[in-house]
């Protein structure tokens, strides 16, 4: 039986996050009757983690003939340069690339890295297909979602349909992990999608629809954790979009004996009272607000479908309910003057002498694929010590410590925006602001919560 190992890119950190896609398509191939690995190389050691030979390193550990990468817009570059010197060292290795950093890419990554197949939106059907292909049990032709190599030639199959009934995927593999890796914290998904279009976000995978797991579902797989995990994450992009859903979720909850504190991610506009104080008697303590700007210009800009008088109501009912409120706010749009950055920071620094919520700032990331991006991809400029966003290295990693990858980013700025930004007046003034109010702690730089398109 041919020995498989799927891979989470993410970078080292000092919270590793619960890897719920990858632990997904790792247990899809179980069930097809495979034997799988599972590596998270947010759990490697050793310091400069985004170095492609580092990663290299990691991917010959694995041993396996077929490696499966789960693969992010800032952990691009290091998986590329770094398949290819896994490749020089193991030719005969499958490797196979999905997940967000990918999508839109394939033909693109095919060119630039010795990457066998790329798979293209929700891997759960894809995965056993393509390692059934690999030996020689199926055709790749026949596989959609795919772009894969055909001797010199690289072929895109259509894409696959999505999952419509998310009841029929498989629970992650948490066989494959040991929790206390995650201090027992787990995330669950309960949706995939978002039914909102704002213009700076990219939903490569989900695009714009939505599909759902029934609550009885959602509960089955939380009572088998019950016991083992101290937190729960709910990581839909939108939990409260269907309130009917949130209500039975919470009734059930409480019915269920599980017990486990638990956060979500809130909407401006469907949130009130009474859903705010079942979620917090049902055991939520953390909830997530994506703001974005304190300019209702800039928010009608960005289609965020409501105004800062809005977002204010909402954080002060949310502060009486839940006993942390997490706010993202999000700078430097291309068409945001001074005063609209101002407005901002005087939202953010008057409200949080007000009510107890936590906002983060990040830099507007240009995602390939958003209407941000599209519009706006010709004002792209590369940044050198981005750490402003949650799409770059991070903080004590930089391209410049590696020239090799410093290089490749520039020359390929369409596959790895990321790193870039939007030029226009007034960056360095407020680039200097964000820098003095970081240093006197006022306003975070990133979290689990914020920014986390590429996870």
């Amino acid at each position: 039986m041919a020995s498989i190992t799927i891979v989470n890119s993410a970078f080292p950190s000092r919270r590793p996050y619960f890897p719920i896609g990858s632990l997904i398509v790792a247990a899809s191939i179980e069930h097809a009757g495979y034997r799988v690995n599972f590596r998270d190389y947010q759990l490697a050691t050793g310091e400069n983690y985004a170095s492609p030979t580092a990663f290299a390193k990691f991917l010959v550990e694995c041993g396996s003939e077929i490696v499966g990468i789960t693969v992010f817009a800032n952990t691009l570059p290091t998986v590329l340069l770094g398949i290819q010197l896994l490749k020089e060292r193991s030719p005969d290795v499958k490797v196979v690339l999905g997940g967000p950093g990918v999508s839109g890419l394939s033909e693109r990554i095919m060119a630039l890295s010795p990457v066998d197949v790329v798979a293209r939106g929700e891997g759960e059907y894809t995965a056993p297909r393509v390692v059934r292909a690999f030996l020689g049990n199926e055709e790749f032709s026949s596989i959609s979602g795919i772009t894969y190599r055909q001797g010199w030639d690289v072929i895109s199959n259509p894409d696959s349909p999505r999952a419509k009934n998310l009841d029929l995927l498989p629970f992650p593999g948490y066989n494959l992990v040991n929790l206390v890796d995650y201090g027992n914290e787990v995330g669950i998904i309960t949706s995939r999608g978002c039914p909102y279009q704002c213009s700076f976000c990219a939903k490569p995978i989900w695009e714009h629809g939505v599909s759902f797991r029934t609550i009885p579902n959602v509960i089955s797989e939380l009572s088998a954790l019950k016991g083992t995990i101290r937190k729960l994450y709910i990581s839909d992009d939108s939990f409260v979009s269907v309130r009917e859903r949130v209500l039975q979720f919470c009734s059930d909850y409480l019915g269920s004996g599980i017990a486990t504190e638990w956060e979500c991610t809130g909407r401006v506009g469907l949130v009130d009272d009474t859903l705010l104080s079942l979620m917090a008697a049902a055991g939520c303590t953390d909830i997530f607000f994506g703001i974005e700007s304190g300019s209702n210009r800039i928010l009608s800009r960005i289609s965020k479908k409501f105004v800062i008088e809005d977002a204010k109501r909402d954080l002060l009912l949310a502060s009486q309910k839940i006993r942390r409120v997490h706010v993202s706010f999000i700078w430097g749009f291309p068409f945001e003057d001074l005063d609209d950055f101002q407005r901002t920071i005087y939202f953010i620094l008057e409200n949080t002498a007000r009510n107890p919520f936590n906002p983060v700032m990040t830099l507007a990331t240009p995602f390939i694929s958003s209407p941000l991006y599209n519009e706006f991809k010709d004002r792209l400029v590369f940044l050198p010590d981005n750490h402003y966003n949650g799409s770059t290295l991070g903080r004590g990693e930089t391209l410049e410590k590696y020239p090799e990858m410093l290089d490749f980013v520039k020359r390929h700025p369409d596959v790895f925006p990321s790193f870039l930004y939007f030029d226009h007046a007034d960056f360095g003034e407020k680039r200097d602001i964000v820098d003095r109010i970081i240093a006197n702690q006022k306003i975070g730089e990133g979290s689990r919560h914020g920014g986390r398109d590429n996870r």
